[in-house]
């Protein structure tokens, strides 16, 4: 069964996400690493970038915004090399592979981010929304759960379990989950969206009984 676009549900959570896979946490460089933007390139001495995985990071996401994907996933991995522990690098660096149609990859990277920092919100919203686009249900279930006990007020987890749940024929709990979502955060109208295509499907369900 085909699902949302997995960078739209990503881009729920963060910056892009917000329409959550993308760069939600990203911080505008300072005048002296502003971006050309006839290159897309950071306006920084060679030397510094060499050395320098921030940068790198930055220059992968001014990339990433413009569609340069596989330029992105360089500058990505040029971080990763000078430092391998760097868990920002690595969930971008899953975000230009999903871009890129690599989905396994994507979640090589995204678990590799979680290795080195658990507690990296964003990369594991983004694990759970590429188990749901490989169609591994169960597993993205088990993530969104993660999210929620760490965090009751996850209104894009939430939601995001239950689109899981109602792809596993749980309505009930589907409704009870966007439910939820709508409560941490009224107005939330991709919640909005999914409460009425649950409540159409319980109402079909009724009325054939």
């Amino acid at each position: 069964m085909p699902h949302p676009p997995f960078l739209i549900r990503l881009c729920l959570y963060g910056a892009f996400f917000v329409p959550a896979l993308l760069f939600a946490a990203i911080i505008d460089p300072p005048e002296s690493e502003q971006t050309d933007s006839s290159t897309g390139f950071d306006v920084i001495s060679e030397d510094n970038l060499a050395n320098n995985p921030k940068a790198w990071n930055r220059r992968g996401t001014t990339l990433f915004r413009e569609g340069r994907y596989h330029d992105a996933l360089f500058a990505f991995n040029q971080a990763i090399l000078l430092k391998e522990d760097d868990a920002e690098a690595w969930n971008y660096k899953g975000e230009a592979l999903f871009k890129l149609e690599r989905q396994e990859e994507a979640l090589a990277a995204f678990k590799k981010a979680l290795e080195i920092r658990p507690l990296l919100t964003r990369a594991l919203h983004n694990k759970g929304a590429v188990l749901l686009d490989l169609d591994r249900l169960k597993e993205a279930l088990a993530v969104y759960k993660l999210l929620i006990r760490r965090n009751a007020s996850d209104a894009v987890a939430w939601k995001e379990q239950a689109e899981v749940l109602l792809l596993l024929g749980r309505d009930f709990e589907a409704l009870d989950a966007v439910t939820e979502a709508l409560d941490v955060r009224p107005g939330f109208q991709e919640a909005e969206k999914l409460k009425e295509k649950i409540d159409l499907k319980i109402q079909n369900l009724r009325f054939n009984l």
